[in-house]
């Protein structure tokens, strides 16, 4: 986790364009590249997911920890308290949007929430997985996109046959910008 999403998951699951701005900046950077190029290329070559995905795990993964306290832990006590409450922009308002979202909420027991999980392990796992998947998703729609705004097939046609799906690329890693530049304009075909 960075220093920016240091307690991010309290922010609950609002999207900060702002922060992803922050995000974007640094890769732009690190490529050698400018405010033009597509970001959906660049965080495609770096592996970056945009933070609200990582907010999600975030926030998923403090639920089920909380959730597999004794009820006299505080945190657990908090949980309970929310969920009887049934706020709209609380914490555990967001929790149970994570898993709505990923289709997931009827593994999570809301009435039995003072009941630790039986299979704690593969809950999280395969949840983790969808969250994976639902970002995966997202970039692919993203690179998608610019094909449909173009007639040459966008600014990421190239793109899209080289990759299939965000990975690190092996002159991301190079020290020299100058040839991490070059490479990055030629694959997301940035001019």
């Amino acid at each position: 986790m960075s220093i920016i999403e240091y307690s991010s998951h309290v922010w609950g699951l609002k999207e900060y364009k702002c922060l992803e701005h922050v995000q974007n900046k640094p890769m732009r950077a690190f490529l050698g590249l400018g405010k033009t190029a597509p970001i959906a290329g660049l965080s495609g070559e770096m592996n970056w997911r945009p933070l609200h995905w990582h907010t999600k795990s975030i926030i998923f993964n403090i639920g089920i920890t909380f959730h597999n306290l004794p009820n006299t832990q505080l945190p657990k006590q908090i949980l309970l308290h929310l969920s009887k409450l049934n706020l709209k922009d609380s914490w555990y308002s967001s929790l149970h949007s994570v898993l709505q979202d990923l289709s997931v909420q009827n593994y999570y027991s809301y009435s039995n929430i003072d009941v630790p999980f039986s299979n704690k392990g593969a809950f999280i796992k395969y949840t983790l997985q969808k969250i994976n998947n639902s970002a995966l998703k997202e970039w692919n729609k993203d690179v998608n996109r610019l094909e449909i705004i173009s007639q040459s097939g966008g600014s990421l046609a190239l793109y899209r046959l080289l990759k299939g799906c965000p990975t690190v690329e092996e002159y991301v890693v190079m020290g020299e910008v100058d040839k991490r530049r070059v490479l990055a304009s030629l694959r997301c075909h940035f001019k």
